[in-house]
């Protein structure tokens, strides 16, 4: 019988050291909850699971960007911003120690950003070459769903405790927005075309395509795109289970 048991325990503990949760701490500094679970397949290889969510409110360092800033069209201080994502990597380890060492991991992942920031356009009417300054609000989304490479280091530090460090990542995949401009005061329909001759010599510059539509009250953009992306710098501390 108390062989029985002390098999039972061992194999108990063999099992639970196939289990971690990880939770990112570097990410608080910009107001990201990140955290990680990691399960054990062989001695050099593992499954992640992630889920990172920010809540929505004024982006991190809103005041130190807005002294830094020359432009003097967004308000940082009142620039909200949101997110959630999801991922799934696969790792490889290239340590002699199970799950310890340097590391590469392919992953997919599928974000969501919700922003909102006030900025103020000027719009010349062509007949009086009178400018109105319009206090435009923009309110949007992002999604994407990527693909990509991460590398990084994984540290043992006790039985108990791993250090989990991301060093570089990057993907690319595709990438759907669509931003509202809400205009004040309301435009008339030279102003209206006078945007939009604004807005095709922005479109002819930019890297991403969209399209667009302008009325008396808003401009809505729509944009769906393949867009790379980064990832890294993260300090992940774990708890073996």
């Amino acid at each position: 019988m108390k062989k029985i048991i002390l098999l039972f325990l061992i194999s108990s503990s063999i099992v639970a050291q196939k289990n971690t949760l990880k939770f990112n701490l570097s990410s608080l500094i910009v107001k990201n909850y990140s955290i990680s679970y990691e399960r054990t397949l062989s001695k050099h290889t593992s499954l992640l699971l992630n889920g990172r969510y920010m809540p929505n409110g004024i982006i991190p360092f809103a005041d130190q960007l807005k002294i830094t800033s020359n432009d003097p069209g967004p308000d940082f201080t009142k620039f909200t911003l949101g997110n959630t994502a999801y991922t799934a990597e696969f790792r490889y380890y290239f340590g002699k120690k199970p799950q310890n060492g340097f590391y590469a991991a392919p992953y997919i992942r599928q974000t969501n950003f919700e922003f909102a920031v006030p900025m103020e356009i000027e719009i010349e009417d062509p007949t009086t070459g009178f400018t109105t300054a319009n206090k435009t609000q923009f309110t949007g989304n992002l999604s994407s769903f990527s693909g990509g490479l991460l590398l990084g280091i994984q540290k043992h530090l006790s039985k108990i405790f791993v250090l989990d460090l991301w060093l570089v990542g990057a993907h690319a995949g595709i990438t759907t927005g669509n931003v509202t401009a809400s205009l004040n005061p309301y435009i008339n329909t030279i102003l209206q075309a006078e945007l939009t001759k604004n807005i095709e010599e922005t479109k002819k510059d930019s890297p991403i395509p969209f399209d667009y539509t302008v009325s008396q009250d808003k401009v809505i953009f729509n944009a769906n795109s393949i867009a790379p992306g980064i990832r890294g710098l993260g300090f992940n501390l774990g708890i073996k289970f």
